[in-house]
């Protein structure tokens, strides 16, 4: 076997994780580029490696690139066995956590051991150093839509806004109903994906024994989550059926159902759109709840600060302040003034209508009232 692996060009390697042997598999080192897109149309999940530094003595150079898969298999170069063992566990981890890495592979030590979360001491004589940035890639996020009607349809549409591939599977539906994405009369058909990335969406509307069969398919694959579109009472009977035909309560806990973010949804469109929200809660972690809930509410705490301080009586509208209110309005800030310095300043302007609200005002207003023909109610 040994020998035929050779000839294949193929090794195995072992790592240690947890005192469990992992095992890591060199694959041939085709163009990395070619290699992605190949596993990108095969809706396969994987990490890229690159090397983007290297200090001191060590087998990799920056720039070089390497493809490690769920299974332990690396594809490319990363600078030998060392680096390529030293680097699977974090790999999977991100893979599994979904977010990237950039790990430093220190050229030391007598065996492999990671020193913190980003720094792994390989258990090398070297003394150089790699960093090493790993980067998840995934599938694109996969809604397969069971049913055939206007919630389906609308389902379809924003799924595909939103960037989901679209399968719908129902022997009524017709692809000019469902722009943009795949549709199947039935699950026997092949190329349904059902894996991690997988969101299935139940909404027959009512058509029981068809969603117990879809169930009884799906349930045992390794789908994240399942929508089931669905009054309390009719999920509840779904879910009987199920245990009677023997389902296991971890696979029933797949199930979401009624499905969906409470909108107050009345229309299909609203409907869909409501179990579209509960399918990206699902897949980013969200709880569901209002933003300002979970964020802060800015507008109340501004509007508790606003009623916290004290009012002042407005001025009036439609006069300019006189000398007496000046002084008012400043003796009510705790800042009155001394005396009247401004008053030569300010002589133009007291006791004159505001020219903007009033343009024309009666004459004898601009002598202060002292006009006996101005009506006292027109001047104050």
């Amino acid at each position: 076997m040994a020998a035929r692996l050779a000839t294949l060009g193929l090794g195995f390697r072992w790592c240690v994780k947890g005192g469990r042997r992992l095992q890591v598999r060199r694959g041939e080192p085709p163009g990395v580029v070619d290699m992605v897109s190949r596993l990108m149309e095969e809706e396969r999940e994987f990490v890229i490696a690159t090397v983007v530094s290297v200090r001191g003595s060590a087998a990799a150079r920056v720039g070089s690139k390497g493809v490690i898969l769920p299974d332990g298999t690396v594809k490319g170069w990363l600078g030998g066995w060392c680096s390529e063992n030293a680097l699977l566990t974090v790999a999977l981890s991100a893979l599994k956590e979904g977010r990237p890495k950039l790990v430093k592979l220190v050229m030391s030590g007598e065996t492999l051991k990671q020193v913190s979360e980003d720094v792994i001491e390989v258990g090398t004589p070297c003394g150089g150093e790699v960093l090493v940035y790993l980067e998840p890639a995934y599938p694109k996020p996969h809604i397969p839509i069971f049913g055939h009607n206007e919630v389906t349809k609308t389902l379809s549409r924003l799924a595909q806004l939103l960037g989901f591939k679209v399968t719908v599977v129902d022997a009524a539906a017709r692809p000019e109903d469902y722009p943009g994405a795949r549709v199947l009369p039935s699950l026997d058909e092949a190329g349904v994906r059902l894996d991690r990335h997988t969101y299935p969406v139940l909404a027959t509307m009512g058509r029981t024994d068809v969603d117990v069969e879809i169930l009884l398919r799906i349930l045992g694959k390794p789908v994240a989550r399942v929508f089931l579109v669905a009054s309390v009472n009719r999920a509840e009977e779904v879910l009987r059926r199920l245990a009677r035909k023997g389902v296991p309560p971890e696979h029933l806990e797949k199930i979401e159902s009624p499905a969906g973010i409470d909108l107050g949804a009345s229309t299909p469109e609203e409907l869909a759109l409501s179990v579209l929200a509960g399918v990206v809660a699902a897949r980013r972690g969200g709880s569901g709840r209002p933003m300002r809930e979970v964020k802060g509410d800015p507008v109340a705490k501004v509007v508790r600060e606003l009623r916290k301080k004290p009012r002042l009586p407005p001025l009036s509208h439609n006069r300019l302040p006189t000398a007496k209110t000046h002084d008012l309005h400043h003796a009510e800030l705790g800042k009155p003034l001394q005396g009247k310095p401004n008053l030569p300043l300010l002589a133009p302007l007291i006791d004159k209508p505001n020219p903007i609200t009033n343009p024309s005002p009666p004459q004898g207003c601009y002598d202060g009232c002292k006009n006996a023909a101005t009506p006292p109610s027109l001047c104050n």
